[in-house]
């Protein structure tokens, strides 16, 4: 630093962090712009690539599994009864893909609460809580609810990789972090109504 010129100690006071050197010491508010102030624009643009990943992954893992289970429903397990109540099949075999296993008890936390004694409590109440607000926003489509939770969730997941990962690798790596985690076979879960 030359005489004179003061850098930014990495605050603006504001819990922000900028990277400008100041021609004069001290800060200059001015210039102090938190990251979190960015536009939604702007950040949707930057994520493009993550989301378009997303997109395209999420519907063919859809596809995969409507189909096979639409094609192969004779197939399927015949005394899966007392696991699917008709709270999983309110949309129909075309979206009840995605609700199977403990989405039946993050839907009955979400539709009457937590209940003792029995399983409920090993489930986190954040999820159910926040399908239940917009169940009932949505006319108690619960069901919807939870697959627009867990999407919504899916999409953030893979927009905040994606940036972290560009910010420290590139774009290239990034891509291709969000594309191994969309192939991933486990990845059939973050868009399912699970916690």
């Amino acid at each position: 630093r030359g005489p004179g010129e003061g850098a930014s100690s990495g605050s603006c006071g504001d819990g922000s962090h900028v990277p400008y050197r100041f021609p004069h010491a001290g800060r200059d508010p001015s210039r102090c712009v938190p990251r979190y102030r960015r536009s939604v624009r702007g950040a949707l643009a930057a994520s493009w690539p993550a989301l378009r990943i997303f997109l395209w992954s999420r519907l063919a893992i859809w596809a995969l599994a409507a189909g096979t289970v639409l094609l192969f429903e004779d197939e399927l397990n015949p005394s899966r009864g007392p696991w699917d109540t008709p709270r999983l099949h309110e949309l129909g075999v075309a979206v009840d893909v995605w609700a199977r296993w403990d989405s039946n008890w993050y839907l009955r936390i979400t539709e009457s609460g937590y209940s003792w004694p029995s399983s409920t409590p090993a489930f986190f109440p954040g999820y159910p809580l926040l399908v239940a607000g917009l169940g009932l926003a949505l006319g108690n489509h619960f069901l919807l609810a939870g697959l627009v939770v867990s999407l919504v969730a899916c999409a953030a997941a893979f927009a905040l990789l994606y940036r972290l990962v560009a910010e420290r690798l590139g774009t290239h790596d990034a891509s291709r972090s969000i594309l191994y985690l969309a192939l991933f076979p486990t990845s059939f879960f973050l868009g399912a109504v699970y916690g």
